[in-house]
């Protein structure tokens, strides 16, 4: 096992793939589809990352599947020795990165839930006012503006053109 915060949010977002799955049973067979083959695909997906993180053996089978880019532990400890950051503000960094996963995972949750009791544009549209407002720290206007573009088009697309009465 390489990094058990690693493994931990694989974990989440398995069971978060696994709820998005069970979920799409309660709607309606029109409106399964979307959220049931977004499940799967990205339980899919998690299910080989999380056989990636955790066999060695598994990783050089995988080829496909390497750590590279702004993210990478490689990139992280490039950054840390730059910057001449010690062990213990090397841990604070790590514990807000994690914070803002653990938040994004909540949000998501929510969004779940929400889908579930709510009209599926009003939701996203303020699902992504709130993300972009309170997560993003950008401007009221701006992240109104941009959830009015997602609302609209989701009006479009569902509505007006699929007839989906959602």
């Amino acid at each position: 096992m390489r990094d058990y915060g690693r493994f931990f949010f694989n974990i989440l977002l398995l069971i978060f793939f696994l709820v998005l799955v069970i979920i799409s049973f309660d709607y309606r067979p029109q409106a399964r589809m979307l959220p049931l083959n977004l499940g799967l695909v990205g339980l899919g997906m998690v299910l080989v990352q999380t056989l990636f993180d955790s066999s060695a053996k598994a990783a050089q089978k995988l080829k496909f599947l390497q750590e590279e880019g702004f993210f990478s532990e490689a990139a992280n400890i490039s950054c840390a020795q730059e910057k001449n950051i010690t062990s213990s503000q090397q841990d604070t960094l790590n514990f807000q990165e994690w914070w803002e996963a653990i938040r994004i995972f909540a949000w998501l949750i929510a969004l779940v839930i929400a889908l579930r009791y709510f009209n599926y544009i009003w939701t996203i549209f303020t699902f992504i006012f709130l993300i972009v407002w309170l997560e993003g720290k950008r401007r009221i206007l701006d992240a109104l503006y941009l959830a009015t573009g997602v609302g609209i088009f989701m009006y479009l697309i569902f509505v007006m053109l699929l007839k989906w009465n959602i």
